[in-house]
């Protein structure tokens, strides 16, 4: 309680004890006190490891004769397609597909939109899926020459034409806003597609998240709970990460940077916003220590 007090909860990032994230504290400690169910009490000395690179699989595996299984880990397109494609006929013939999105830090904005025909019961719109509101910038006279010259560097170094004019035109946003503090930005408009439902496809599509899930997971995640009756969410709510987007990184010294966002959705203007509590689920899955020894939410999800 102590440290999370001296600490303001931010090394946490969450009041909920279920939501905290304590790895990166933990790696400062060098013991631990440990209490047993029996009340018992013990201090262990933790072993200090080097970092190691992080592996984000995406995997398919069929659980049983009638249930496939997609592991989610990162948002690649090429890799989800490839999976996908590859075991067509297992999942058109599966009664049950799981989208295991635990532990999923995000990546491609449009990965995994392959799977929406298995997921959708009607014809569903690109638009209806993204439910995008806009959102809101803060156009103050440092974020505006910040992003000028990000913006006017990175343009020095492509020559792709599409890839120019979308710069400019991020570009005159900044200098048409200059200096204007808090606007409100419409959806960019850009072409519509429409999901058809697959001619095979499982009866059941159950989807996993927990506090881990963040970002371009999070976003697959909302469009897959539009996606029909035949979609549910079980777990934990995801890491609560869309409110707040487009970071500047400002360097402060040579060990030191600072980086902050300065897009924010309508929503989370508006209130609406889900930092700190994280896109909600059909089924809620309280973390308990059996979790320690077996994957309870996807038993769970198994028997659905």
């Amino acid at each position: 309680c102590r440290v999370r007090w001296t600490m303001h909860y931010n090394a946490f990032y969450s009041h909920d004890p279920e939501r905290e994230l304590w790895d990166e504290y933990l790696t400062t400690v060098h013991d631990v006190k440990v209490r047993h169910a029996d009340g018992t009490e013990e201090v262990v000395v933790l072993n200090q490891y080097p970092t190691a690179d992080e592996d984000y699989p995406v995997e398919f595996h069929m659980l049983d004769d009638n249930t496939a299984y997609l592991r989610i880990e990162r948002m690649d397109t090429d890799a989800i397609e490839a999976l996908v494609n590859g075991h067509k006929e297992e999942i058109e013939g599966s009664k049950k597909l799981i989208l295991d999105l635990r532990r999923n830090i995000g990546g491609e904005d449009s990965a995994g939109w392959c799977l929406f025909p298995y997921l959708v019961d009607r014809n569903h719109s690109l638009n209806a899926l993204m439910v995008d509101e806009g959102c809101y910038v803060n156009f103050s006279k440092d974020n505006c020459e910040l992003r000028y010259h990000m913006l006017n560097e990175y343009k020095s170094q492509i020559t792709d034409p599409e890839q120019l004019q979308m710069l400019d035109d991020e570009i005159q946003l900044y200098v048409k806003n200059y200096n204007k503090g808090l606007v409100y930005i419409a959806p960019y408009p850009f072409e519509d597609v429409t999901f058809t439902p697959a001619e095979k496809a499982p009866e059941k599509v159950i989807v996993l998240t927990d506090t881990f899930c963040e970002n371009e997971g999070e976003q697959f995640v909302s469009m897959c709970s539009r996606c029909g009756s035949k979609v549910k969410v079980i777990g934990r709510p995801t890491m609560g990460t869309l409110d707040f987007f487009d970071n500047i990184n400002l360097i402060l010294n040579d060990h030191m940077t600072l980086s902050y966002p300065i897009r924010m959705t309508k929503a989370a203007h508006d209130g609406r916003g889900i930092a700190e509590k994280g896109l909600p689920v059909d089924r809620y899955i309280a973390w308990n220590p059996a979790e320690i020894k077996e994957d309870v939410i996807l038993r769970k999800a198994m028997e659905m």
